[in-house]
């Protein structure tokens, strides 16, 4: 977990990224956001006290265990403000979804495959960017940056992940 200071880093971080325009394409509506707040304001599992999805996570390991229209499911305990602003993020329990789907992450994978098979060539870096921006509805350009590469691949990787 982090600490105080580093949370504070990184919401400083994503509040700069946000208002740049960095992360737009991974980012739902305003309209989108508060239709998924709205579910899960009116959710029988919300924690008002902590806007959380089940029990807060940083509070408990796992998330809480719960049965729901006949089926188990583990409930994520998000902070739920910050959780709906995402594409990549859908309900734990399928009341609301994920934006950017497998099938969208597909060619982003198999590119992602390439680079495991050794060193990132500039054709290959230049179609992963290519492909990121078609499924996060950005405008990167093409780059050489080492750096630049591996935090492209890390997003994209923590996306399929999230999957």
């Amino acid at each position: 977990m982090y600490s105080g200071s580093r949370r504070g880093e990184l919401a400083l971080q994503l509040r700069t990224d946000l208002n740049s325009g960095t992360m737009r394409g991974i980012i739902v509506t305003q309209t989108e956001r508060k239709q998924r707040l709205d579910i899960c304001h009116a959710c029988e599992f919300y924690k008002k006290e902590t806007d959380s999805c089940g029990t807060l996570r940083a509070l408990k390991w796992k998330g809480d265990l719960v049965e729901y229209d006949g089926k188990e499911y583990r409930l994520c305990g998000c902070v739920m403000s910050a959780k709906s602003v995402f594409k990549t993020f859908g309900c734990p329990i399928g009341k609301w979804g994920r934006l950017v789907t497998e099938r969208d992450l597909k060619p982003l994978q198999e590119l992602l495959n390439e680079i495991e098979r050794g060193r990132v060539k500039t054709k290959v870096m230049n179609g992963i960017i290519d492909e990121y921006n078609k499924v996060f509805g950005t405008n990167l350009q093409h780059t050489t940056c080492g750096k630049c590469a591996k935090q492209i691949v890390k997003e994209i990787r923590t996306a399929i992940q999230e999957l």
